[in-house]
């Protein structure tokens, strides 16, 4: 059975968007899902559950369910705009494609959704391969929304929320300038502890992009390297302003890392990222400098600073962390930051 796409016309009626941007181009979106080549993870995707979060008016959301008959497609939205635009078209949960009144941004949404409710039950599948019957898709554009971004990526290496029933690939649309801080490389200027963490925990990729000036600040190795779909800002999207976005695919890896103690390495010097490593390692602990100047041996490699880090140096100097007999309590350490930014 197929699912009514909303005419453009409809969509262009909506009153509010809140800050959100969408493609509304068919074609870019078929374009989009025919090069992420969905059945080369999830086959004739029969037993495919997805989780949409914020689509807003549903466009993409009817595109793909048309295209690829998953099992299950859940709608989960709470603005009120798009809820009385969608509550219309799509409440049979029978249909396989229903929506969820429920706040992505809450994370007792999920909770209730599976666990109590039951409506969605994910498989658990292993962390050797991209889980095959569970895709997560999302629309996060407005820039308010960049702390949630960094939550689900954060739940990678911290093995839980939706990433617990294994390897779930995400595609999400995001702000172009949040792309830019989640896939800069080591020496980028917006290279981050969040591009690490994608880089660490993920082979992330940009799969499409507005045509701002954001584009620009993108490697352009990068950009040859994964041929982004270019969408037209006036044309393709929807409301028409300055604001570009992106969509990235993310696919998790399967890491065997001390992540609260990576956590930490990483926190540390990211603060002091343009600092010298004989100088920022200090930041680790009392006597850690000295430390580390003894272990590494490698003045070079001291010189580097840690927006110049692989994550394979990173988790060097994790391991040579771990080894530390003096090394300070991180969970100790981590409650007095707490404190401090409690008290201010």
């Amino acid at each position: 059975m197929s699912i009514v796409v909303p005419k453009l016309a409809d969509i262009t009626k909506i009153k509010y968007f809140y800050r959100f941007k969408y493609l509304i181009n068919p074609d870019k979106i078929t374009k989009i899902f025919h090069k992420l080549d969905i059945p080369s993870t999830y086959g004739d995707c029969s037993k495919l559950k997805v989780l949409e979060m914020y689509p807003g008016p549903a466009l993409q959301s009817t595109i793909f369910y048309n295209e690829f008959k998953p099992k299950q497609h859940f709608l989960m939205e709470s603005r009120p705009s798009f809820v009385k635009f969608n509550s219309n078209r799509y409440t049979d949960p029978e249909s396989g494609f229903s929506l969820v009144h429920k706040n992505p941004y809450n994370w007792e949404s999920y909770t209730d959704l599976i666990e109590k409710e039951k409506v969605l039950i994910p498989s658990i599948q292993s962390r050797d391969h991209i889980n095959t019957e569970f895709l997560v898709m999302a629309n996060l554009t407005e820039k308010g929304h960049e702390g949630l971004v960094m939550q689900w990526v954060n739940c990678m290496g911290h093995q839980n929320w939706l990433m617990k029933y294994g390897l779930v690939k995400m595609l999400l649309w995001v702000p172009a300038t949040t792309a830019l801080k989640l896939l800069s490389r080591p020496g980028a200027k917006a290279h981050s502890r969040c591009s690490i963490m994608m880089e660490t925990f993920s082979n992330t990729k940009l799969v499409a992009i507005s045509d701002g000036a954001e584009l620009k600040l993108f490697d352009p190795d990068l950009i040859e390297k994964w041929d982004p779909i270019i969408c037209d800002d006036k044309k393709d999207m929807h409301p028409v302003n300055n604001n570009s976005v992106a969509l990235i695919e993310i696919n998790p890896r399967d890491r065997d890392i001390d992540y609260d103690n990576w956590d930490y390495i990483t926190r540390q010097l990211m603060i002091l990222k343009k600092t010298p490593l004989i100088d920022s390692l200090e930041s680790l602990g009392h006597g850690a400098r000295n430390y580390f100047v003894d272990a590494i041996n490698d003045p070079a490699f001291l010189k580097k600073s840690p927006i110049d880090l692989t994550p394979c140096e990173f988790e060097y100097i994790m391991e040579l962390f771990v080894n530390w007999p003096f090394k300070p309590d991180i969970y100790m350490e981590q409650f007095d930051i707490n404190q401090d930014e409690t008290r201010t």
